[in-house]
């Protein structure tokens, strides 16, 4: 297959790329490039025992910040008097060495030709598929084109850099742009935190378990270590952090099926500032206008839960000295349940604003979740779909919640009218039976 931007295969771009890491001192004794998904990715060879090295760059194959403004290019940015971001400086960069056919050429071409983040540019199709999601580009201050949106931050850059560089088009700049905003790393060098490019080690995918770590310091080198015994053609993983799907996506392009760290916003009613918990409330959710916004994980236990259920418990609360005791008792942000009427008014508050949420998307989870079953869609769209189930997922689980709740709460109430009835029935009774004694043994 051609590349698209040289006359070169992918294949050979890569066979490049492993020469020029191998000519300027890399190891990496154990690992090969290969298309995992439809996904490039890096697997080994062979077994690999844990503590085992993976992985070592020297300090020359990394590209420091401070690297790409310390070139004659980004000397030019940096006293032209305009104000680049540290994405320009780095796009600028490396643009200018592929066209010079600079150090970092060899990696520059290796790069895919298409590379996603919705922070460069998101076609309508995607547009469509993220509707109500936290991610929806619709609802940020982009520019639209009759293909998608184009991302404002990217766009800036752009129209930053094109002066210095001369006949640079969108498309160009982009590319590379992109690959900054996916690859790079926050890293120490020389005891100075920084953003840096590190080829090879940016190639590797993301896991909640990931199998390798690597070193904090890479003044001496970049140097990945396996954790675990890694077998035979097993891929090495990376872990980018405890992000929801919708921040992997945006990010970088892609989803996990199952991700736990989804989350998705809740918005509930703001309290007037005379209300007598208002000052308590403050440090609950963050607000929105008249709304109280918290972003709930599926776990409806941890703390994030124990916040909104807090919340909507206190604010439901009508009795004034109950109020009191509560927040008198209250610690590590956590009311139980209270009053069969505080209860149920919370729950009632939880199922609208589970309906107002759902309401954001437009569209029924059922509907995404059978465009998952067809094997022909494609990865993008596939995992657009991802972010807006994940998130409505969560809604449903807190509107199970409710009706649960509230069903208890009323099934409670029942019974314990059920019992009052049968202890007043039984005591009718017990009259009536004395009665009727005390007639007998007259």
């Amino acid at each position: 297959m051609k590349s698209s931007h040289s006359g070169l295969t992918e294949g050979e771009h890569l066979r490049n790329f492993i020469r020029w890491l191998e000519a300027n001192g890399a190891t990496f004794p154990a690992m090969q490039i290969q298309t995992i998904d439809g996904m490039r990715g890096v697997r080994v060879k062979n077994t690999v025992q844990a503590g085992e090295l993976v992985l070592h760059l020297p300090k020359q194959l990394i590209l420091t910040l401070e690297s790409a403004q310390a070139s004659s290019l980004g000397v030019r940015m940096k006293t032209s008097g305009t104000r680049f971001t540290r994405m320009a400086f780095f796009a600028a960069f490396l643009i200018n060495d592929l066209r010079t056919g600079g150090f970092w050429s060899p990696y520059i071409e290796m790069l895919p030709p298409e590379i996603f983040t919705m922070h460069a540019y998101c076609p309508n199709k995607i547009v469509a598929r993220l509707k109500g999601t936290a991610i929806d580009p619709t609802g940020a201050a982009q520019r639209v084109t009759s293909n998608g949106i184009l991302g404002k931050e990217m766009l800036s850059d752009y129209l930053a850099v094109k002066p210095l560089l001369g006949r640079l088009g969108l498309r160009e700049f982009s590319r590379i742009w992109s690959a900054v905003a996916t690859r790079a790393f926050v890293v120490k060098v020389d005891g100075v935190d920084t953003q840096a490019i590190v080829p090879l080690a940016d190639m590797l995918n993301h896991s909640q378990t990931p199998n390798v770590a690597w070193s904090v310091n890479v003044t001496d080198g970049y140097r990945f270590v396996a954790i675990d015994p890694i077998g035979r053609a097993g891929e090495l993983t990376d872990n980018y952090g405890p992000r929801s799907n919708g921040e992997l996506f945006r990010q970088y392009g892609f989803c996990l099926e199952n991700n736990p760290w989804n989350r998705v916003a809740i918005e509930v009613p703001d309290v007037a500032i005379t209300h007598p918990a208002y000052s308590f409330t403050r440090t609950f959710g963050e607000q929105k206008g008249n709304w109280r916004r918290f972003f709930v994980t599926a776990d409806s236990t941890d703390k994030s839960a124990a916040a909104l259920l807090t919340y909507l418990r206190v604010i439901c609360e009508t009795d004034s000295a109950a109020l009191r005791h509560h927040l008198s008792a209250l610690s590590h942000e956590r009311l139980l349940a209270v009053s069969h009427e505080t209860e149920r008014a919370a729950m009632d508050e939880l199922a609208r604003a589970c309906k107002r949420a759902m309401a954001r998307y437009g569209k029924l989870v059922e509907g995404d979740e059978l465009l998952l079953s067809n094997s022909d869609l494609p990865w993008i769209e596939r995992c657009a779909a991802f972010v807006g189930v994940g998130e409505r997922r969560i809604i449903e689980r807190y509107a199970n919640l409710a009706a649960s709740a509230f069903a208890t709460v009323h099934s409670s109430q029942r019974e314990a009218a059920y019992q009052q009835a049968t202890i007043a029935h039984r005591g009718a009774i017990g009259v009536a039976s004395d009665k009727f004694s005390n007639v007998q043994a007259d």
